[in-house]
């Protein structure tokens, strides 16, 4: 014989109103405040089945349920606060913290129990190291990275024929310049005032391109000439014939950047490829040609030495 105990509700006794409801469906409704459950007879939770969730606000807004080896906090409408007056700290396992959110201070990620991400008073700071580095300058640690040996920054594009960019902005305007990488020419750019054309261009075959004038600060430069770098070694012969046939100009030289003139003087690059094209380069994407003048120091020397043999004849003679 199968015993049962039929209710639709509890109520306690002198209470007016009733504690928990039971209707049709099986659905139990607390009308009182629910307080915990434990201690007596060894219990020490509640426990649920999986999928079986516990819901919250008047439609069922929140949900806390376990289901596919998943645990489970759903909010289908709003927000979901977590509030502690001491920070918030999410763990893997029990020992391992994977979000630390400390009161008042930063918020920290971590990667496999080590710090690695922190966000600062500044900005943020990302640490490849156990003893990081979080201010560099005053007046720049919106971004740190810190690491004990080789530190850096990686942009990566998964496409062949884009470029990677760094834009620099400020109120007046949000392209005042950018470092650019183009993929598919295999080049790095650096761009001012939102202008297309660079100010400077590295190529991959290790020439640099200046778009305008280059000065320097009183400092020198020099140019490799070292004879094991050299070989097939062929002096000049006839230099006077040869110069004879260029022309020394003074003019107007145009920056097709600006379209900026300012005064110069020198030769032409066309008349001067005519004589000695390997002095004459070609930019392959504009097609406007440049002049290495350093190349005629050794065409003068010979004509000079040329020219000398001349006297020195006419005098002996």
């Amino acid at each position: 014989m199968t015993s049962r105990l039929i209710v639709n509700s509890i109520r306690h006794t002198g209470a007016s109103t009733d504690a928990l409801t039971l209707d049709s469906s099986g659905n139990i409704t607390c009308n009182g405040t629910a307080t915990g459950f434990g201690g007596g007879g060894g219990a020490t939770g509640i426990d649920f089945n999986d999928d079986t969730k516990i819901r919250f606000g008047g439609s069922n807004q929140l949900e806390v349920f376990y289901g596919n080896s998943i645990g489970n906090v759903k909010v289908t409408s709003g927000n979901l606060n977590l509030i502690s007056s001491g920070g918030v700290v999410t763990k893997v396992n029990t020992s391992e913290d994977a979000v630390v959110c400390n009161a008042n201070s930063s918020v920290d990620l971590y990667h496999n129990g080590t710090k690695r991400v922190e966000t600062t008073a500044e900005g943020l700071a990302i640490f490849s190291t156990t003893s990081p580095t979080t201010s560099a300058t005053s007046s720049g640690d919106e971004l740190v990275i810190s690491g004990d040996g080789v530190t850096g920054m990686t942009i990566h594009t998964n496409s062949s024929s884009s470029s990677s960019n760094i834009f620099f902005s400020d109120p007046d305007d949000n392209n005042v310049g950018s470092i650019r990488y183009l993929h598919n020419n295999n080049q790095i750019r650096l761009l001012l005032n939102g202008n297309g054309t660079p100010v400077m261009q590295f190529n991959s075959n290790l020439t640099i391109y200046f778009n305008g004038n280059m000065y320097s600060n009183g400092n020198s430069y020099s140019t490799g000439s070292d004879l094991r770098m050299k070989s097939n070694l062929v002096q000049f012969t006839n230099p006077l014939d040869d110069l004879k046939k260029l022309t020394g100009y003074k003019f107007d030289i145009k920056n097709t950047n600006t379209g900026e003139t300012r005064k110069s003087a020198g030769l032409i690059a066309q008349d001067v490829e005519k004589v000695y094209p390997e002095f004459v380069d070609e930019n392959p994407e504009t097609g406007m040609k440049s002049l290495e003048y350093n190349t005629f120091i050794g065409v003068l020397v010979e004509a000079v030495k040329e020219l000398t043999t001349r006297v020195e004849t006419l005098e002996s003679s």
